[in-house]
Parts: C-alpha cells; sequence; structure tokens
C-alpha cells in the first residue's frame, strides 16, 4: 500500500479518491488472507503462536491501509476548505462592488435631481450665491476624484480580503500536513517496534 501512495504523495481529489478505493480493495485482500491464515494454523502444533503471528501482520498491514485513509481524507478536507475560502473571498469582493454600484448610482440619481431642481427655479435678480464656475468646476473634479479613490480603496479592500483567505487556506493545509507527517511518523515507529518484537 504504501508503495502506490507513499506518505504526501495524494494532493488532488482524483489521487485522494484512488487510494481511499484501493485501500478498501487491499482491506478486503488483508481480511480474506488473515482468515486463510487461521484456518492453516488449525493445522499446526504451535497453534496459538500461529494465530499470533497472523494476528500481528493483519493489525499491520491494516495500519498501512487505514494510513493511506488518513492522508486522502486530510486531502480531501484541505481542498475543500481552500475551495470554500475561495468561494467566501468571491462573495464577498462582488457584495462590495454590488454596495459600490449601488452607492454611485445613488449619488447620481442625486446630483440628477439636483440638477433638474435647479433648472426649473427662475433666476432671481439679485445677485447669484453660487460659487463662479472657475470655482465651482474644481469642486466637481474634486467630487470625481474622491468617487474614484473611494473605489479604489475599496478594491484594494477586496483584493486584501481575498489574499487573506488565500494566506489562512494555505496555513490550514500546512498544519494538516504536519499533523499527518507526525501521524505517519508515530506509525513507522510502531511498526518498527512490532517488527523488533516479532524478530525477539
Amino acid at each position: 500500500m504504501q508503495r502506490d501512495f507513499p506518505a504526501g504523495s495524494i494532493h488532488t481529489r482524483e489521487e485522494a479518491s484512488a487510494a481511499i478505493q484501493a485501500a478498501d480493495i487491499r482491506a478486503q485482500e488483508i481480511e480474506r488472507t488473515y482468515t486463510k491464515q487461521l484456518e492453516e494454523c488449525a493445522a499446526v502444533v504451535l497453534v496459538t503462536r500461529c494465530q499470533d503471528g497472523a494476528r500481528s501482520r493483519h493489525d499491520a498491514d491494516l495500519r498501512e491501509v487505514e494510513s493511506v485513509r488518513r492522508e486522502a481524507r486530510a486531502t480531501t478536507r484541505r481542498l475543500d476548505a481552500e475551495a470554500r475560502a475561495a468561494e467566501r473571498a468571491a462573495e464577498h469582493a462582488a457584495a462590495a462592488l454590488a454596495t459600490e454600484k449601488r452607492a454611485a448610482e445613488s449619488r447620481a440619481a442625486f446630483e440628477a435631481r439636483q440638477k433638474a431642481a435647479a433648472e426649473r427655479v427662475p433666476k432671481a435678480p439679485q445677485a447669484s450665491t453660487a460659487p463662479p464656475p472657475a470655482l465651482a468646476a474644481p469642486a466637481q473634479q474634486r467630487s470625481a476624484e474622491e468617487r474614484a479613490e473611494s473605489a479604489r480603496r475599496l478594491q484594494e479592500k477586496v483584493r486584501a480580503a481575498a489574499e487573506h483567505a488565500k494566506v489562512m487556506a494555505a496555513e490550514r493545509a500546512e498544519n494538516e500536513r504536519r499533523r499527518e507527517k507526525r501521524k505517519q511518523e508515530r506509525l513507522e515507529e510502531e511498526k518498527k517496534r512490532a517488527a523488533a518484537q516479532r524478530t525477539e
């Protein structure tokens, strides 16, 4: 099992699915072999010793199979978490852009109403209180620049949120890989101890 799926070799959903299927098939083979060995042990003189050896091999083989299953499941969980993080980042970005679009449309509608209302008011003979055109134009320009800057800052926040989600997903994946590596190392130590006990 470890020859086909060594530790750290499962990276995609397809590899995880193939590993789980292979593990299920291998587990069935292990059970059939164990049953056959127990039947053979019944015909030998040292029955208990034969059965203990068969059970030890059976348990070691199943631990190897379960190790592959754990790595496959961990890979699937990691990919699911990354997909959910990317989906949430995209949803947040879309919502932020929609909010900004609605705000811009509201501002444009308000300005249009203000302009229409001003055109309906008859011009009074007294001096106008409106700023001269030379002063009004820069103010309008500043307003447009402020809206553009606001939109740019919003897009930057959305981009930063998406990057943060990716970083968090990568950290979770790395932590999961480290945990699986530690589990694998513990299993290897257990197999070595079991092998040493069989040789004693």
